[in-house]
């Protein structure tokens, strides 16, 4: 999104073209666009979860969800292998666990659908942005209300966005960002452009994860299409 911003606007300053940086140039055709995890974190109980969204209410929330078996294998490579504190368990135990694991993940996601001070919420599905990214993003700008966006934009964005490509950029360190750097550059299991793809966690599942899992998902609102 804010490649896009950045090629619709013709930004050529030395901004990274991320929402944040776009957020804070002052541009008034702009939404201020806020990045906000929420209670969704590796470091949330399940069970403490906010169920209130009140300080949301009269704003537009797009909500951003993905198949919560392919959340739970990227949560566990982002707390084992990208924290300084690594979490040293076997993936079938960080599974089970109460604290930023799938539990975690569910009442995150139940907690929006059940919510009652949040009327204008988009639910974008990271599925549907692999399979017909410029619908996708072409969604997000009409909703947001930003006009006139063209196509050529929003392409050099998904271009740009490309998973060999952002992974070139974390090998290169062309962001100079902690966000997208490895912790082992000879590590692929550390890079925040670990894998990127759908349907993932199959390699990594076994049959009674597969049966933990599914028996937990099986209580996610239908709303989220899981």
């Amino acid at each position: 999104m804010g490649k896009a911003l950045q090629e619709h606007l013709s930004c050529t300053n030395d901004l990274l073209p991320t929402l944040e940086a776009m957020a804070t140039a002052s541009y008034p055709s702009i939404p201020n666009f806020l990045v906000d995890h929420g209670d969704g974190t590796t470091y949330a109980r399940w069970d403490s979860v906010e169920a209130s969204k009140a300080k949301y209410k009269n704003k537009k929330i797009i909500l951003l969800v993905r198949d919560p078996k392919d959340v739970v294998v990227s949560a566990y490579f982002h707390k084992s292998k990208r924290k300084k504190k690594a979490f040293n368990d076997s993936f079938s135990e960080f599974l089970c666990n109460d604290v930023g694991s799938l539990k975690t993940y569910l009442a995150f996601l139940n907690s929006w659908a059940s919510n009652k001070e949040v009327s204008d919420c988009l639910i974008i599905r990271y599925e549907e942005m692999h399979s017909d990214p410029v619908a996708v993003l072409r969604s997000i700008f009409d909703f947001a209300g930003v006009q006139d966006i063209s196509n050529e934009s929003i392409t050099a964005a998904i271009e740009f966005g490309q998973f060999d490509n952002m992974r070139q950029l974390e090998t290169s360190d062309t962001l100079g960002s902690d966000r997208l750097r490895p912790v082992d550059s000879s590590d692929e299991s550390t890079y925040k452009t670990r894998k990127g793809e759908v349907g993932g966690f199959v390699d990594h599942f076994s049959e009674d994860d597969l049966l933990y899992a599914d028996s937990l998902i099986k209580n996610l609102d239908p709303i989220f299409g899981y």
